[in-house]
């Protein structure tokens, strides 16, 4: 019922003007509607100790509406829009929208974050617009769908699958739109992405790319993931290796590419068994090599999801790394329906050189359930607890969440 009110609400605005054009001289430019949405309010604290600075607490809530439709009757042409706002709802205690305290990175803020058309014949997917990428687990190019205002880009993509196994992802990429509207994370950029991926069979998927990012770095790689034939158990591994060199797209002709030559590599396996998760992993974005500037980044990636949810080496992921950064890491949980899932993970940070070696650890906790009742609703709770090793300062953080979709 809330679905069709939304949608009765929203209608007129999304398409009124279209619609009388449409009557008018008789062309049917809208077809099979569909509206979208999420309302997902949230509690977040942080606190990085002994920085003189106070504890950030925010109480945002993220309103995204989404309307697609077939377009002029045309097969395989759809069009899709979506607006997204980032609201304070009586609590803005944090940085960057509060001077003296500490930065939570949920500006209020609004913008169109989707606009684009697409195109689809047999199997293939034309994309141009405003558009969410998400490649492989979003390491190195994703939307960062943690934070309140989503990441997006403004590209050219095209998906195809046209071969049995085979998905074949290329995108032209020339702006960026990050969580916030700050210089460091919405610029212009000249940008090709590059993705194959063919499952062989179920234990073997292998995946090939290559991330030309515009004046930044040229990333080569190849992933193998698979899920392991184990009686009575799942288990699934990730094995990535990748390759960082001297960009060679510019953005403007000012722009002067650094020397790069850095590398990356991850191992992981997770598994369950009877509702128990379980999991270990290695991941290294290694340090600047001779004669570089810096070591393997990832600008584009859905950083938090990597390397601890504090984020405490966020920024160091996407700027300079010239010392590396190892970072091991243990998972334990448990997951039923019913129960929903918890689970607790422990990372040990290091340098592969520099005199402050030791970068800490963290230990991150999570509960999260769908609330019983009221459909389409879950609920999370997070705590991310990071102590500091050689140098810098121990970090707490938490969140309590809501989420609604329709």
């Amino acid at each position: 019922m809330k679905k069709v009110m939304v949608s009765a609400v929203l209608a007129p605005l999304f398409m009124g003007s279209a619609f009388s054009a449409g009557a008018a001289e008789g062309i049917n430019v809208f077809d099979d509607v569909t509206f979208n949405g999420e309302i997902r309010p949230r509690y977040e604290y942080a606190d990085v100790k002994d920085d003189g600075v106070d504890a950030g607490q925010a109480l945002t809530a993220r309103t995204s509406l989404g309307f697609n439709a077939k377009l002029f009757g045309v097969d395989g042409l759809s069009g899709y829009a979506e607006l997204t706002a980032v609201s304070h709802i009586g609590l803005d205690k944090y940085a960057p929208d509060t001077a003296g305290y500490e930065t939570i990175l949920d500006p209020g803020m609004s913008r169109v974050s989707q606009a684009y058309l697409d195109y689809k014949r047999c199997n293939t997917l034309l994309r141009f617009g405003r558009q969410m990428v998400n490649l492989d687990d979003q390491r190195f190019v994703g939307a960062v769908g943690w934070r309140q205002m989503p990441q997006t880009f403004e590209a050219a993509t095209v998906v195809d699958q046209s071969v049995e196994n085979l998905t074949l992802t290329g995108a032209y990429v020339w702006n960026r739109l990050g969580i916030t509207n700050l210089a460091s994370h919405t610029h212009e950029t000249s940008s090709v992405l590059l993705n194959a991926k063919y499952k062989v069979a179920e234990p073997l998927t292998i995946t090939a790319f290559g991330y030309l990012i515009g004046s930044v770095h040229n990333t080569y790689g190849l992933r193998l993931t698979g899920n392991l034939p184990v009686e009575g158990m799942t288990l699934a591994y990730d094995a990535s290796y990748a390759k960082q060199d001297k960009a060679s797209l510019k953005t403007d002709s000012s722009d002067d590419p650094a020397e790069i030559d850095a590398s990356y590599y991850n191992i992981a396996l997770n598994g369950a068994y009877e509702g128990v998760l379980f999991g270990a992993g290695y991941e290294v974005l290694g340090k600047a090599e001779d004669g570089s500037a810096k070591g393997f980044t990832a600008p584009l990636g859905t950083l938090h999801k990597f390397q601890g949810w504090a984020d405490v080496y966020l920024l160091r992921t996407a700027g300079s790394n010239n010392e590396g950064l190892t970072d091991l890491n243990l998972m334990l949980g448990y997951a039923a329906k019913g129960f929903g899932k918890a689970q607790a993970i422990y990372h040990k940070f290091d340098a592969e050189t520099g005199a402050a070696d030791d970068l800490g650890s963290e230990l991150d906790l999570l509960y999260a359930t769908a609330l019983p009742g009221l459909n389409n609703v879950k609920a999370l709770v997070k705590a991310a607890l990071f102590s500091k090793g050689d140098s810098g300062s121990d970090v707490e953080k938490y969140w309590v969440q809501l989420d609604y979709r329709f």
